[in-house]
């Protein structure tokens, strides 16, 4: 997994699954919960991530915690991160960089889907669903 199907995917992952697929595991980059969108400026920084499994699945992640717009000046643990809640949220320059990038994909995917619709329309035959 990118982190431009991060992007074209955000929903139901764990926190792990999202700093697992974020270089330098997440550190340093903003999470959030789907739920939390509508507070407005609330959101995770990681700061330390303590995987427990080999593939990432287990483990323990720590941030600052961003609430309503107003920040916390201590680290600690992030609850919760078993729910699969949790989104990237890219930086304004990571944003402008991918944001190209997730349209082309889009416009693709869109394309497959157009060009599977005909064949399985052609395939179906003349007269075919009346």
């Amino acid at each position: 997994m990118s982190l431009l199907q991060l992007l074209l995917k955000p929903a139901n992952r764990n926190l792990l699954d999202v700093v697992s697929h974020l270089p330098k595991l997440g550190v340093g980059s903003k999470v959030t919960r789907k739920s939390w969108e509508q507070y407005g400026d609330s959101y995770w920084e990681v700061v330390a991530v303590k995987p427990r499994a080999e593939d990432g699945s287990a483990g323990k992640v720590y941030g600052l915690l961003t609430w309503r717009g107003v920040s916390e000046e201590k680290p600690r643990l992030i609850r919760g991160r078993a729910k699969r809640l949790w989104r990237w949220m890219p930086s304004p320059e990571q944003q402008q960089q991918y944001t190209p990038l997730v349209r082309e994909l889009q416009r693709q995917q869109d394309l497959q889907r157009l060009a599977l619709q005909k064949v399985e329309g052609a395939a179906a035959g003349p007269g075919a669903g009346s």
